[in-house]
């Protein structure tokens, strides 16, 4: 009886191991193929022609602003593809650098801002990489980029509360609704890749956990029974 159990024992302790490390793989195939689709070459290219417009338009000088924050951009991915969990001060940062560059692509039409309230260690806290960057890439490819009139907004704003980090993207541009209708009367549907792949992540993160270690909330924002932009919550549970 007591080999019994201690063979039942043995074996579920190498399946729960092997389980372990399978979640442990796919964490690491998915953190790869996130970093593939935020450093593709598609977006390379573009704003690589875009500096070179500034650069022959606008001086040297202009064009430097944006060089910098293309190199930041490149450090910051590689050394953020090195780990699993990187600081809310280094994702920020690379938010920061991603959005100036799109400011470039959209003609300086984008007007951004991002607000961290009361976070005075953001270099202690300690989130999984590249998980906000597909939200805000979202909000402007769907989002602000088919808006014809008026500004094109989006802000990043973190806060604590209840043991929760929270990170809200909130932008004014179509909204969900009116992006999925303008996706269907195209010839082609366009997928965020990266989106998919976060969605994952988080399902693989959380069910590792066996709790809601990050909670997803996406809404429309609504004025006059009109879409006036999307808001995107992120939260993330914090020690």
């Amino acid at each position: 009886m007591l080999v019994s159990i201690l063979i039942y024992i043995c074996k579920r302790k190498a399946r729960k191991q092997k389980k372990n490390f399978e979640r442990e793989k796919e964490i690491i195939d998915l953190r790869a193929n996130a970093l593939k689709a935020q450093m593709n070459p598609h977006f390379i290219f573009n704003i690589l022609n875009n500096m070179q417009s500034v650069m022959i338009l606008k001086g040297e000088k202009e064009a430097n602003k944006y060089f910098g924050a293309f190199s930041r951009l490149l450090r910051l991915t590689l050394d953020m593809s090195k780990q699993e969990f990187v600081s809310l001060k280094d994702e920020l940062e690379y938010i920061k650098n991603y959005l100036i560059l799109n400011k470039l692509q959209l003609n300086d039409q984008l007007h951004f801002s991002i607000q961290s309230e009361k976070i005075e260690n953001a270099n202690t806290i300690f989130i999984p990489g590249m998980l906000i960057q597909p939200f805000v890439e979202n909000a402007i490819i769907h989002g602000l980029a088919p808006k014809e009139f008026g500004t094109k907004v989006l802000k990043v704003k973190c806060y604590i509360e209840n043991h929760y980090l929270t990170v809200i993207i909130e932008d004014n541009g179509i909204g969900i609704e009116a992006a999925k209708k303008m996706n269907r009367k195209r010839s082609y549907l366009y997928k965020s890749w990266s989106t998919t792949i976060v969605n994952e992540r988080i399902n693989v993160i959380n069910d590792s956990s066996n709790s809601d270690t990050i909670v997803l909330e996406v809404e429309d924002i609504r004025e006059d029974d009109k879409s006036a932009g999307t808001i995107v919550k992120l939260k993330f549970r914090i020690k």
